[in-house]
């Protein structure tokens, strides 16, 4: 993998980078935008704030769509998966398996009043 032999903080500045250039990018865009639409309203400042916040909503729910479909596209052609079975099969490859514990408490309960009473008197145990 590309990133296996770097360093968590390479890794750390890379994503914070590319994130960082993504808001000015967008940001840009919108301002940009904003002018173009009607650069009277743009130099006085006044626009309706519903208006300039339904675009914004608009904007940014497109762009974090899009961004986590492309992101999700990358890795998986990164993976080389086409499924979601793929995926969890790659990653049980890729990951170190998670330590199961022993539940230490009850878990059998016939109804909610069990449950409940349960709670109470662990809880005064500690």
């Amino acid at each position: 993998m590309w990133f296996s032999g770097r360093t968590l903080t390479a890794q750390a500045a890379f994503v914070l980078g590319v994130g960082g250039a993504s808001l000015l990018a967008g940001f840009g865009a919108a301002l940009t935008s904003s002018k173009r639409k009607d650069s009277e309203m743009f130099a006085k400042g006044l626009e309706n704030g519903t208006t300039l916040a339904f675009r914004a909503l608009g904007r940014a729910t497109l762009y974090s769509v899009g961004g986590f479909t492309l992101f999700c596209l990358g890795v998986c052609g990164m993976l080389g998966v086409r499924n979601v079975k793929d995926f969890g099969k790659k990653m049980q490859e890729l990951m170190p398996p998670v330590p199961r514990k022993e539940n230490p408490g009850k878990s059998d309960f016939k109804n909610a009043e069990e449950l409940i009473d349960y709670i109470i008197k662990d809880g005064k145990k500690r």
